[in-house]
């Protein structure tokens, strides 16, 4: 076949065949998920073919991918781009199935309150991934909740034990962040804890936590700061499911990733001096890191909104005053959204609309005081994570920065009422 050098062409996109259409076509080998695909030598292959294009690399032997502004290996042989299928045909009609491991399915179904947790490990899926019946958070790495609610004078406590993140988790020194401060019986001194170190990433900032209630002249403690984004880059790209389990590729090198960031906690509200006011509420944890690589992924109008999510848990409120005078303790801010990552053969069926959710959590309402104790001060909203959306057989990527979607500010409180947590920001897009 003779035909200009250097033009592609896509031949049955479910099966991603690329081929080079030129006098010297490379071999067609089938070795990246059993489809056939060409394969060259590092110092042979091409410099700037499309977005996507895949290929093996006789020189590595790897599988690998061009993402705009290089090659990317996709792991080995074996795995190939959408896995090997070696899990076999799964299907969750009920229930929720929590991943411990890589999964490699054949074909996977969700349908009814069937749910796939997929705790930060990626999902590949060597044939079809039909959501066309799935229920909201079919396949999910939502955030949990708070490990304890805000209670009497104690504050609440966070879920921080690292399960929701991409390794290494990020709890340094001993810190507890987004922890909510204790009540005291006098001035509320004691202030929410931070959401932690700021950190580099793709998924949303956590909200400020609200103050504690005052009680008299006895101020309450302050709310605390939430974890910040510190990535400049936005979005950060991830061109491979392999890639998007640990890392991201910027000018500085490889990078851990880090999904939805923490909130900070509300601080202590004050005490009339014999009573204290009511602890602060935690934050929720952050929404988690979603790698889903699909041969071809089915969708219809019967596709629950958030139907693949990374939304972060509850955030808990303060806690009200239980006796005499004192106020309410400060709610904790909403954490940050976190991050979807689909890589697709090909789409099938209809547009999915509001299919993929990575909203930031609400803040939490601030708790009651009493007699002339006040209401505590609510959180803040969090901010949207963030999606990148890869079809292999259209050449496209849709995509969304992080923090796109600020959470909104608290409602004040209304002398012994409580304020009410802002919204956290809503980041839904159609599939």
């Amino acid at each position: 076949m003779t035909v200009q050098m250097n033009r592609w062409r896509t031949l049955a996109p479910a099966s991603l065949v690329l081929l080079l259409l030129s006098g010297g076509a490379w071999a067609q080998t089938p070795t990246c998920s059993g489809a056939s695909v060409p394969n060259w030598t590092v110092t042979a292959r091409p410099t700037a073919p499309p977005f996507g294009t895949l290929g093996y690399n006789l020189t590595t032997g790897y599988c690998e991918t061009y993402t705009g502004a290089g090659w990317l290996p996709q792991g080995s042989v074996a795995t190939g781009y959408f896995g090997s299928g070696a899990d076999g045909a799964v299907t969750i009609a009920s229930g929720t199935t929590t991943l411990t491991r890589p999964m490699f399915y054949q074909s996977l179904t969700l349908s009814g309150t069937g749910k796939l947790a997929v705790a930060n490990f990626p999902v590949f899926v060597l044939g079809t991934c039909d959501i066309t019946q799935a229920g909201a958070s079919a396949i999910n790495a939502d955030g949990a909740g708070v490990f304890s609610s805000a209670s009497g004078s104690t504050g609440g406590a966070t879920n921080n034990d690292g399960s929701n993140y991409t390794l290494p988790p990020r709890f340094l020194n001993g810190s507890t962040p987004g922890a909510g401060g204790n009540g005291s019986t006098s001035a509320g001194s004691n202030a929410g804890n931070s959401g932690g170190q700021t950190e580099p990433g793709n998924g949303g900032s956590g909200g400020v936590g609200g103050a504690g209630g005052a009680a008299g002249a006895n101020a309450g403690g302050t709310g605390a700061t939430a974890q910040t984004n510190s990535n400049a880059v936005s979005p950060l790209y991830l061109p491979s499911p392999d890639a998007a389990l640990v890392y991201y590729t910027r000018n500085t090198g490889l990078n851990v990733i880090y999904p939805g960031m923490y909130a900070g906690g509300g601080g202590g509200g004050a005490g009339d001096g014999t009573n204290a006011g009511g602890g602060g509420g935690a934050s929720g944890e952050p929404g988690g890191h979603l790698d889903l690589a699909c041969g071809a992924l089915n969708r219809g109008p019967s596709t629950a909104a958030s139907a693949i999510s990374a939304r972060p848990g509850a955030s808990g409120p303060g806690a009200s005053a239980s006796a005499g005078n004192a106020a309410g303790g400060g709610g904790a801010g909403g954490a940050g959204g976190g991050v979807v990552y689909l890589f697709l053969g090909q789409l099938l069926g209809s547009t999915a609309t509001n299919a993929v959710d990575v909203s930031g959590g609400a803040g939490a309402n601030g708790g009651n005081g009493l007699g002339t104790g006040n209401g505590g001060l609510a959180g803040t909203g969090g901010y949207s994570g963030s999606y990148q959306i890869h079809v292999f057989s259209t050449g496209t990527l849709t995509s969304s920065g992080f923090n796109t979607v600020a959470g909104s500010a608290p409602t004040a409180p209304s002398g012994t009422t409580g304020g009410i947590g802002g919204t956290g920001g809503a980041l839904k897009v159609n599939l």
